[in-house]
C-alpha cells in the first residue's frame, strides 16, 4: 500500500490484520507523494519486483469556481492526479 501520510498507512494496515484473513500475507507500506514526480521512479523501482497488481487510485480534490481558481492549483491537481499516476505506471515498467 502507498500513501504520503504514514499514520493512515498503518491504521489501514492495522485494521487489515485485525481482520486475521486466511491466506493472505501483510501488507507493505510505501511514502509516496503523487505530486513529487521526481521521486515516484526510484521509490517504485525498488519494490516493482513485489508488485503483483496496481491500483492507481490516489488523487485530490478541489472544490471551486473554475474561473476563480489559480494556474497554480490546476496545475498541482493535474500533477497529483494525472502525472503522478503516470509516473508510477511508468516506473514499473
Amino acid at each position: 500500500m502507498a500513501a504520503r501520510r504514514e499514520n493512515e498507512l498503518e491504521r489501514v494496515k492495522n485494521d487489515l490484520i485485525k481482520k486475521n484473513l486466511p491466506n493472505t500475507f501483510e501488507p507493505e507500506l510505501l511514502l509516496i507523494d503523487l505530486n513529487q514526480i521526481d521521486n515516484i521512479k526510484t521509490k517504485i523501482q525498488s519494490i516493482s519486483d513485489d508488485i503483483d497488481i496496481l491500483v492507481n487510485n490516489g488523487g485530490i480534490s478541489y472544490r471551486g469556481c473554475a474561473l476563480d481558481t489559480s494556474l497554480d492549483v490546476d496545475q498541482y491537481i493535474m500533477m497529483t492526479n494525472y502525472f503522478g499516476s503516470i509516473a508510477i505506471t511508468k516506473g514499473l515498467c
